[in-house]
């Protein structure tokens, strides 16, 4: 009844003998039993239930095993009073009905009462006050919302502007000089402009799907609210604060309102580590699979080669796949998920055939998408494509355990200088010598027609070099005009010089090293062997060219269906075991990945 009213934002009705200020185990009842059986092995229930207790993470306030969420249960008997007086009346214990999760109540400390807060999640708490210092206050999270909501119309808009509305056959064939391009119009007249079924179906699907998003948006602030409210009431910090806040300091104050509020009743004291463990739970078993290599990403593209192959739809595949699924409401892993292999293989194949009616939206979406977003910065500086960047492959191999987002992202960024010096120092005389080449004849031609330009600035426009090819039994046409030679050349030019730069004076090694000791990732056949083609190449499948990552991103369209249609539902057994065998569980924070723990066996 405690919970179900302050789940629903009422004034709690406390038990008869319970007063506001009262502790919750004595309102609750200590004597109830209801809840204590320990929790059945994965495997059915023949072994003992593997529990870690982790330095720092206490639990000894709730000896008892755990019934309900996470690890929470009935709290143990209290001693009765010594005048022989009889106990209060409780009220009944929440654990006993099932429509009501006992999970975590929030303390809500006012001037002349408690108030009790049932928290229905503990781990998505966590989630949002991590969320809310990341995104820095209230503002900038529901900014960060609309932004991304008005940039996927933007897109849907400019495809159907684009596909429909620009007059391409004019602008392409009709508009061969100033006469004849001044008699062409730009639009599509209206009575004119027809859209496909294709693009109809496109407007239609990703209408639902930004509709579905507004309505989720509208539904979070809610909670996106209450979470403000915590972070100035009780944790004395507003937005202008937490722009200068660390998350140390979150986390110190978080653990001082648990000391005062006991707002997390399955554990005495909160540690920064079970706020951590909370917040990675998930993330933590994907860094462990990809690690492991029990996930088996690796695709075989022409050109290419074999690279391991894990974008964000892939990514947000398998956290709906494996991760959503892996738990019940009381943060224990689902013995329904582990025990069978051959429903997890048929989601997987459900899940690919999905994928694969959405493919053609889905690869016009995100072509538009990287095209509008990344267009103009390659045309700005057009040296940047050689540029390299950490895949999100390497984000996956790189990122620790319980490791959170933002302090990884400083890992990153301290690493990329490093790693980008190592590259450099890497002999590639052929490419080198192929670049230096290119860049001295395009320069040529790019000088050639500045001079031009400085003497003559009429040239640039009005000068057109015939196309050296023409079809069979037909003139060459007029040709582009120099100012389109001059735009050729320049882009050619950066590109070329970004590859045949100078190497660094160090020694590879050098720089392989320094870069280690940002990301932690220094095998032991990379040590004194950054020089040697295969470190090389394990590196720079690591440290990957951003625009080779941009196009796996819009090739994970097609690629995604097939790796969950023909090459994920064969790994499902290897995969279930893994969790079988890597599952642990933590006295106060529930199941979690082994490895999330520390404690390593010898």
């Amino acid at each position: 009844e405690l919970a179900r009213r302050a789940a629903t934002g009422r004034r709690p009705r406390y038990a008869q003998g319970a007063r506001p200020g009262m502790n919750l185990e004595r309102a609750l009842g200590r004597g109830n039993s209801a809840g204590r059986e320990t929790r059945e092995h994965l495997l059915g229930g023949d072994g003992p239930e593997r529990r870690i207790d982790i330095p720092g993470a206490d639990a000894a306030a709730f000896p008892a095993p755990p019934q309900a969420h996470g690890a929470g249960g009935s709290p143990p008997q209290p001693a009765g009073p010594s005048n022989g007086a009889p106990p209060p009346r409780t009220s009944p214990d929440p654990s006993s009905d099932p429509g009501v999760p006992l999970e975590h109540f929030a303390l809500e400390a006012e001037s002349t009462r408690e108030q009790w807060e049932a928290m229905a999640d503990l781990d998505a708490f966590f989630a949002r006050v991590y969320g809310y210092f990341r995104e820095r206050g209230f503002g900038c999270v529901v900014l960060s919302r609309v932004m991304s909501l008005l940039t996927g119309l933007f897109t849907v808009s400019a495809s159907y502007f684009v596909a429909v509305v620009v007059n391409w056959h004019d602008l392409l064939f009709r508009c061969t000089d100033e006469a004849s391009c001044a008699e062409v119009t730009f639009l599509v007249p209206r009575d004119q402009r027809r859209a496909s079924l294709f693009m109809l179906c496109y407007v239609l699907v990703f209408a639902i799907y930004f509709v579905w998003q507004l309505v989720h948006l509208v539904f979070e602030l809610r909670f996106i609210l209450e979470v403000r409210a915590l972070y100035a009431t009780k944790l004395g910090l507003d937005d202008a604060a937490l722009q200068r806040a660390t998350w140390d300091e979150v986390c110190q104050r978080l653990v001082e309102h648990q000391r005062v509020s006991k707002f997390c009743i399955v554990k005495e004291r909160l540690t920064a580590l079970d706020v951590a463990m909370r917040v990675m739970r998930k993330e933590n078993w994907l860094i462990a699979m990809v690690n492991s290599g029990v996930l088996p990403l690796e695709v075989h593209l022409p050109l290419l080669g074999s690279r391991p192959l894990l974008t964000k739809t892939l990514e947000w595949n398998l956290y709906n796949l494996l991760l959503n699924s892996m738990y019940d409401g009381q943060f224990r892993i689902r013995r329904s998920f582990v025990s069978d292999a051959h429903a997890l293989r048929r989601r997987m194949v459900v899940a690919g055939l999905a994928n694969l009616a959405v493919l053609p939206f889905s690869a016009a979406f995100m072509a538009v998408f990287f095209f509008l977003g990344h267009a103009e910065e390659y045309h700005r500086h057009p040296g940047s494509i050689g540029a390299r960047a950490f895949s999100p492959h390497a984000v996956w191999r790189l990122r620790e355990y319980n490791e959170l987002r933002h302090v990884f992202d400083e890992r990153l960024r301290a690493a990329y200088p490093d790693a980008c010096a190592y590259v450099r120092s890497l002999p590639a005389r052929r490419v080198a010598l192929v670049a230096r080449f290119v860049t001295f004849v395009c320069g040529s031609f790019a000088g050639l027609a500045i001079l031009l330009s400085v003497l003559n600035q009429e040239v640039l426009l009005h000068c057109r070099i015939p196309a050296p090819w023409a079809p069979a039994g037909t003139a060459p046409g007029p040709g582009q005009n120099l100012l389109w030679y001059l735009a050729l050349f320049s882009t050619v030019l950066a590109v070329s010089r970004s590859f045949a730069q100078d190497p660094e004076a160090e020694a590879p090694d050098h720089w392989l090293a320094r870069c280690a000791a940002h990301t932690h990732h220094y095998p032991a056949a990379w040590r004194g062997q950054g020089s040697e083609p295969a470190v090389a190449r394990e590196f720079k499948a690591l440290f990957e060219f951003k625009l080779v990552t941009l196009l796996l991103e819009v090739a994970s369209c097609v690629l995604t269906p097939y790796t969950l249609c023909c090459v994920l539902p064969g790994a499902a057994d290897a995969i279930l075991e893994f969790v079988r065998c890597e599952a642990a569980h933590v006295e106060g924070i529930g199941d979690v990945c082994r490895s999330s723990t520390f404690e390593f066996e010898a």
